[in-house]
């Protein structure tokens, strides 16, 4: 789905275009959960981010990457703890949106530990948090 102003990919988009055909296409897609206000939110932010060194502000462009994976995750059910969890979550009272951020959160501290540690994923890590 494209923004409509700006020709600029949505979430769930490659930003080089090369998106999974279909996905998120359909109204009624239970995962295409961020609207074109999320999306023009993100893109604004993107324009105008300046990487000055400040660790401490948030990366719009990280933010989206991340939130692809999740996408994909989910699109694919793999792992399917990702489904499971953005399910739990909204039954719990989070939005869609909050869900797969909270989803992104985890895939980051997954990301430093396998860093960190110099050590491969390991799924059944993934799966408790």
């Amino acid at each position: 789905m494209k923004n409509k102003q700006e020709n600029k990919p949505s979430i769930g988009e490659e930003i080089n275009n090369d998106a999974v055909s279909g996905f998120g296409e359909r109204e009624d897609e239970p995962y295409n959960t961020y609207s074109e206000a999320d999306d023009e939110e993100l893109f604004a932010a993107m324009d105008s981010y300046e990487d000055d060194g400040d660790i401490s502000k948030p990366n719009p462009y990280l933010k989206h990457s991340l939130l692809e994976v999740v996408d994909n995750q989910l699109r694919d059910n793999n792992p399917p703890i990702t489904r499971l969890t953005f399910e739990r979550l909204q039954a719990e009272g989070y939005t869609p949106k909050q869900a797969k951020e909270k989803i992104a959160a985890i895939i980051v501290e997954d990301i430093y530990d396998i860093m960190k540690n110099n050590k491969p994923h390991y799924e059944a890590k993934y799966e408790k948090r």
